[in-house]
């Protein structure tokens, strides 16, 4: 990280405060014009992200909820996936497609950055109820058919969004409507109750 950040590290420093500990104290950059300040960050973030990326070792970097991603941030993002010296360097996003219109921004910085790396877009849909089933199931320790008229409300209440069942599950057991019993080292819950939520 030293030698690939040389002598701009403290400009990553800036946004990644972390990094010293790794690398030490390092000299400040010097006053520059703002667009050439804005130059100078963008390629020192991509000598970061290149000094991780290598052949032996690629990068894959996720990054979720781009739906709230500021400007500067989706810029940043697309001129690393456009730059043509990024090798070894494999970006994951998600967002939430119905907050994404055809004028947001992350819309257009997608559809700048198709214009010159492949990208594969995966729409994903709702679980399905046997799939809510599982995962409800699989969180309370017990078989599908133990927890399928649970699973069932929690199915209907979220439409199959994962996550709204999770959020859901998170909002039974904070109203006490879903519960570990130490008493029966199982899962309780109040059936009625939450069919009235």
């Amino acid at each position: 990280l030293q030698k690939a950040l040389s002598p701009n590290a403290q400009v990553i420093i800036d946004v990644i405060p972390d990094l010293e500990s790794i690398i030490g104290p390092q000299a400040d950059c010097p006053e520059l014009s703002s667009s050439a300040t804005h130059n100078r960050f963008m390629f020192t973030f991509k000598l970061f992200l290149q000094a991780f990326a290598t052949e032996d070792q690629p990068l894959v970097l996720f990054i979720d909820d781009l739906q709230w991603s500021d400007i500067p941030t989706l810029n940043l993002i697309e001129y690393c996936i456009t730059d043509n010296d990024m090798k070894n360097f494999f970006i994951i996003g998600s967002y939430r497609n119905n907050e994404v219109g055809e004028g947001h921004p992350l819309r257009l910085s997608i559809d700048e950055v198709k214009k010159s790396v492949d990208v594969t877009e995966l729409f994903l849909k709702p679980l399905r109820e046997q799939h809510v089933n599982q995962l409800v199931a699989e969180s309370v320790h017990l078989s599908p058919s133990e927890c399928k008229q649970l699973s069932n409300i929690i199915y209907t209440k979220s439409t199959g969004n994962p996550f709204f069942v999770n959020l859901l599950l998170k909002e039974l057991h904070s109203r006490g409507l879903f519960i570990f019993s130490d008493d029966t080292g199982s899962w309780q819950w109040d059936i009625d109750e939450i069919i009235k939520l």
